[in-house]
């Protein structure tokens, strides 16, 4: 039988969290949309356990100390995290709309006037994280979600 990682998600953190799909998925992480104990939509991020003795651990647990760090209107808030035997995981709202990618991908070109307000709201979040010393190193559009 395969590894399912849904159902190994779900196996490490029941009581918890019930994970109820992959929402994305990256070289170190899936993202699955799930729900807290209370029944509030979260999104859950999980490192690939494969990767759990590897330098990508390290940027994974340094990614979740620095979003513990930042506190600001155009950044997704740290609302938990931790580890679960071989889950190494963190957790932050759910923000409902697409990434930037997936918006270009459905509408084409955006118009000028909002191209122009995403990316003031970005260079504001960057600016943030930068002024308390944080670089992200990822800023593409499949990380910049629209709501």
């Amino acid at each position: 039988m395969a590894h399912d990682p849904l159902a190994a998600v779900n196996t490490a953190l029941a009581g918890k969290y019930v994970a109820e799909g992959e929402i994305g998925k990256g070289g170190a992480a899936r993202v699955y949309r799930a729900h807290d104990k209370s029944g509030r939509i979260v999104a859950l991020k999980a490192l690939h356990p494969e990767l759990l003795v590897s330098s990508a651990a390290d940027r994974f647990l340094q990614e979740v100390r620095m979003a513990g760090e930042l506190d600001h209107p155009h950044i997704v808030p740290l609302l938990d995290s931790g580890t679960a035997g071989w889950l190494v995981y963190y957790v932050m709202p759910y923000v409902e709309g697409p990434s930037l990618r997936q918006s270009i991908d459905q509408r084409g070109p955006l118009p000028a006037t909002e191209v122009m307000a995403i990316a003031r709201d970005v260079l504001d979040a960057l600016e943030h994280a930068h002024q308390r010393g944080l670089v992200h190193r990822d800023i593409k559009p499949d990380n910049i979600l629209i709501s």
